[in-house]
């Protein structure tokens, strides 16, 4: 099993701009981040995939984990 990576490149869906977040192995259904640019709020989206699945270069631990690619750590 490869490591697994806690820093991602989120591309904002407003304005394109990049940031590099640095996360934990914690509840990512939790996490939100905010574009430093123009202040879009990055969140989980309403399917179950968590904002580092859905904004990052680099999936969330438990996606990472589970090695399947596939983000279901919303999903209820």
């Amino acid at each position: 099993m490869e490591e697994i990576k806690y820093q991602s490149v989120l591309t904002c869906p407003k304005c394109s701009k990049t940031q590099i977040e640095k996360f934990s192995d914690v509840d990512c259904c939790h996490l939100s981040f905010k574009c430093r640019s123009c202040g879009f709020v990055m969140e989980p989206k309403q399917d179950g995939t968590c904002a580092l699945c859905n904004y990052g270069t680099v999936k969330c631990p438990a996606t990472q984990k589970d090695g399947n690619g596939i983000c279901k750590c919303c999903k209820k």
